[in-house]
């Protein structure tokens, strides 16, 4: 019998964990993980994304026209450039949040 750290889950809800664990536990390693953006719930069959591929997910296209901000537990924000690798077995990832740019920003 394998135990809790080897086990791998069928799928896990980042934002659920992450408040259930108040932001201090990496989530299990999943098959799928359960995202949101905004208001809508992705579900994705990898560990990581970059902001590119989170935006495109979400319908934000052309994805330059929009900011990522991915939200942490506690309140903290982080700006997710397009490149930026996001990891969401890392301690604190809640959720993601879209604004789309101004014609004068970026």
């Amino acid at each position: 019998m394998s135990t809790e750290m080897e086990a791998e889950v069928d799928e896990i809800e980042i934002e659920v964990h992450t408040q259930k664990v108040s932001g201090k536990e990496k989530p299990p390693k999943a098959k799928k993980y359960i995202i949101r953006v905004d208001k809508t719930k992705f579900t994705v069959e990898v560990s990581s994304m970059t902001g590119r591929e989170i935006l495109s997910l979400a319908g934000k296209t052309p994805v330059e026209q929009y900011k990522l901000t991915q939200k942490m537990h506690g309140g903290a924000a982080k700006t997710i450039n397009l490149d930026d690798p996001v990891d969401f077995t890392e301690p604190g990832v809640e959720r993601f949040m879209t604004l789309k740019r101004d014609q004068t920003e970026g």
